[in-house]
């Protein structure tokens, strides 16, 4: 999320193969995440994370790509991390990274891109409660907000979230050498 004025009005304007590159990347760069995840609780879950997102890619680039989504959606939906069951502090970070993947699934197989604009609010989601966990603060409300909008690793990802939005903005019709090279660039920032 962006402290950047009309940030979410510029996402909703966003055509729909651009929704779909900034949620691919904002997902790109929630995978540490989920794989640090999986890493703790030894599952094997990465691989299939790593496989839909790869799909969304190159779904980015390539129009006429045949996906089952109902076949991976359901393949995600079972690597969701139960938050009732598993109470590791980094179970957050991971469910909101694949609800943010199933969700663009959703978008692809539904034609409707609405839920994508949310994309952006669950990777701030997952920078907070990485700050809330890392500094133990026990501040509250309102001066919890401002504690976390102002720390460092919030203020990296509005600065970031708005460097993609930028990018996809004035990528109308991107090609596949560019969507390779920013997924790239996103696995190398990870």
């Amino acid at each position: 999320m962006s402290s950047q004025r009309g940030f979410f009005r510029r996402i909703k304007q966003l055509s729909t193969p651009q929704k779909i590159l900034f949620a691919a990347a904002l997902c790109q760069r929630m995978q540490p995440y989920f794989s640090q995840f999986c890493q703790q609780h030894q599952k094997d879950d990465e691989k299939l994370y790593h496989e839909a997102l790869s799909l969304v890619w190159q779904k980015v680039y390539d129009k006429k790509l045949h996906i089952n989504y109902t076949n991976i959606q359901q393949k995600l939906e079972h690597i969701v991390p139960d938050l009732d069951v598993i109470k590791y502090a980094y179970a957050y970070p991971a469910f909101d990274a694949v609800v943010a993947l199933i969700t663009i699934f959703n978008a692809l197989e539904s034609q409707v891109d609405d839920d994508l604009n949310n994309i952006s609010k669950l990777a701030s989601n997952i920078v907070r409660h990485c700050i809330q966990v890392e500094t133990e603060t026990e501040l509250t409300g309102e001066a919890l907000n401002d504690f976390i909008h102002a720390h460092p690793f919030m203020q990296e990802e509005q600065a970031i979230q708005a460097t993609l939005l930028d990018w996809v903005e004035q990528s109308e019709a991107v090609q596949k050498d560019q969507v390779k090279g920013l997924r790239q660039e996103l696995i190398e920032q990870a």
